[in-house]
């Protein structure tokens, strides 16, 4: 999502990453997440509060692809659009694997 957090009763947002879904909505380190707003199957607007991150994954398995992120700016509360993109949307982690280890010993050995 582009985001990197601090959690406890709420979700403190510690960085926003450049390019990521939570940029394009507009979240600002330092905001406060404290709930999501979402449209329900018969029209109407669920609300929820959330304590970690790991929550709006619930609703995006669901296949809700947009949500309403309610947070605290400067002690005024915003609502944030953040389209939560497909499952299978590329990413931008990446993971190394050691082809050589004879190599990488030398490498990190002092």
């Amino acid at each position: 999502m582009g985001l990197r957090v601090q959690e406890s009763h709420s979700v403190l947002i510690k960085q926003v990453l450049r390019g990521g879904l939570a940029e394009q909505a507009g979240f600002m380190a330092g905001d406060v997440g404290y709930g999501m707003e979402m449209p329900t199957h018969n029209g109407q607007i669920a609300a929820w509060g959330i304590a970690k991150l790991e929550e709006l994954d619930l609703y995006a398995a669901r296949g809700t692809p947009h949500i309403t992120v309610l947070v605290s700016r400067d002690r005024q509360l915003l609502r944030l659009p953040l389209s939560l993109g497909a499952a299978d949307a590329p990413t931008s982690n990446y993971q190394l694997t050691i082809t050589d280890a004879t190599a990488v010993n030398r490498w990190l050995s002092p």
